[in-house]
């Protein structure tokens, strides 16, 4: 279960990098609003994704 959060929190780092880095360049550049808008979403949804992952890793990581 531990692996499974590292996998959802390397996850959400990629959905928010890719939200920020698409939807600002879709939205200086200039295109299809709806590509900007589309792609800086995914960055809370990215955020939620990171936080779940981080949450299950910890909780069920190796206890001391």
């Amino acid at each position: 279960m531990q692996s499974l959060g590292r996998i959802t929190a390397y996850l959400g780092i990629v959905l928010t990098a890719v939200g920020l880095c698409l939807g600002f360049f879709f939205m200086i550049g200039g295109r299809s609003a709806a590509y900007a808008e589309f792609f800086l979403t995914m960055v809370p949804v990215g955020f939620l994704v990171l936080f779940a992952g981080v949450m299950t890793a910890l909780m069920f990581g190796p206890r001391q």
